[in-house]
């Protein structure tokens, strides 16, 4: 009997969910991309086809025929475009065995079908009405002016909120009002496991083992967000949860949140994803030993900031991280974070050279376990020195290196004179992060962590109140 494999995936997921400021509509296009599985598992039994395994935004299916799999592939991107207008979904199949050999001809045919450019349709005319948010064709006239078919189907779709069960949260509502967060700053958080694609390829599996352990991963992840957002169920304010989730599958996590929660709930997932995939993955008995690590990208945007934008700051981050912390062919969970201060958009590495001294104030990646002392070393400096001497510092050091030098040694001086104990405490944290505590670098001055200690002090009230009873000029020159 001739056999078809067959695979679907949504192109920019989160892209498509966070193109609008309105966190209403956030909300819906998470429900949307969440309800493509369910819509899946019923169009593939019409046709005559099964799911192999499946995660969020993309399916491998099987059919026991070209006919069944034709009249799937003809029908699946009619309905998708309905449901969620202005994603780009791509397919391929091939015919043969439930085998890896022929998942892997598919895979790569899906490699070449995300390289095709895919038209906008439909095609806008020139008297044709845009969304002014958009750019888009507007369907709608709402409130707020003209809507394109995206950001209607998604507003339609944001009193649904499936994301919030799957995070424990059956009881208790997410947000999905900016209001909601309070004043300061949001944080755009980005997860990803490490080396999933090489341990598949690397591994000896069958379709029905890369079965299992697609929904391994998937149960580890979804098990170790909820492991991650549990605290902030005591933080909910008439009965809503200071977060907003957009994509959990696979491997796969992106939510917004406070930015005083987003660096601890972000700890909490990385150690949680270690245990839960190591109990999940023996349970799958996929011959994977022990738990998989992740890493993870944090942008601390201003709430006005283009939610797109920021995610993909965040995934640069959690990319940069995972290259960093890579060694021998092994990559520890980690993170790397980032707070927005411009009101300009630019990439991550024109943040390092524009903004971050040339990679001089770059202080991370940080691995999982160096988070205490990175946490340590900022208390240490909110009780040691105000803000105004490390910034100066840290001017300086890209301005002019002798006067650098001469400012730290000073602001030591000054504080080794009145809070002795204070500095003796930031040295012993500086050297545990593997910092020079008498230039503030790392060896050979190939980054400083002080500026991400600032970060950290700033958006975290328990570490700013250590030293916010002194005047910022006490210290400095």
């Amino acid at each position: 009997m001739v056999e078809y494999l067959y695979r679907y995936e949504v192109k920019g997921i989160q892209d498509w969910i966070l193109a609008t400021p309105k966190l209403r509509e956030i909300a819906g296009g998470s429900a949307l991309i969440e309800g493509l599985g369910k819509d899946t598992e019923f169009w593939e039994a019409q046709a005559g086809g099964k799911i192999v395994f499946a995660a969020a935004g993309g399916a491998t299916l099987w059919f026991p025929s070209k006919e069944a799999l034709e009249r799937f592939a003809a029908f699946w991107p009619m309905h998708v475009a309905r449901k969620l207008p202005g994603v780009t979904l791509v397919q391929a199949w091939d015919e043969g065995p439930r085998t890896k050999e022929t998942l892997d001809k598919v895979f790569k045919k899906l490699g070449a079908a995300r390289n095709l450019r895919t038209p906008a349709l439909p095609e806008a005319g020139p008297v044709t009405l845009r969304a002014g948010k958009t750019g888009r064709i507007a369907v709608k006239r709402g409130a707020d002016g003209y809507e394109d078919a995206a950001s209607k189907a998604k507003d339609t779709a944001g009193s649904t909120d499936a994301l919030a069960e799957k995070f424990g949260f059956d009881d208790l509502k997410c947000i999905t009002d900016m209001d909601d967060f309070g004043e300061g700053y949001v944080a755009v958080v980005h997860a990803d496991g490490n080396g999933v694609g090489r341990l598949i390829e690397g591994g000896d599996f069958d379709l029905e083992k890369m079965k299992r352990f697609s929904e391994a991963l998937t149960n580890a992840t979804t098990a170790a967000a909820v492991d991650a957002a549990a605290p902030l169920r005591t933080m909910a304010h008439k009965g809503i949860v200071p977060l907003r989730p957009i994509v959990l599958g696979g491997d796969d996590l992106t939510v917004i949140l406070r930015a005083e929660d987003a660096l601890p709930f972000t700890e909490r997932f990385l150690k949680a994803f270690e245990q839960r995939t190591a109990e999940e993955l023996k349970k799958a008995e996929v011959g994977v030993e022990g738990g998989l690590t992740a890493c993870a990208g944090i942008a601390f945007v201003k709430p006005g900031w283009p939610f797109a934008q920021a995610y993909h700051l965040a995934e640069s981050l959690c990319g940069t991280a995972k290259k960093g912390l890579t060694k021998d062919g092994k990559t520890p969970s980690g993170l790397l974070f980032h707070r927005v201060t411009t009101s300009l958009s630019p990439a991550w590495r024109d943040i390092v050279t524009d903004e971050l001294g040339r990679g001089l104030h770059v202080g991370g990646p940080y691995k999982l376990v160096e988070l205490d002392a990175l946490r340590g070393a900022a208390r240490a400096l909110g009780a040691a020195m105000s803000r105004t001497g490390p910034r100066e510092w840290l001017r300086l050091t890209v301005a002019d290196c002798t006067r650098a030098r001469a400012h730290w040694q000073r602001l030591r001086d000054v504080v080794g004179g009145r809070r002795r104990e204070e500095l003796a405490a930031l040295d012993t944290a500086l050297e545990v992060l593997g910092v020079e505590p008498a230039n503030g670098f790392y060896g050979n001055r190939t980054g400083t962590p002080l500026l991400d200690m600032l970060t950290w002090r700033a958006i975290d009230p328990s570490l700013r109140l250590a030293a916010d009873w002194r005047s910022d000029t006490s210290e400095g020159g």
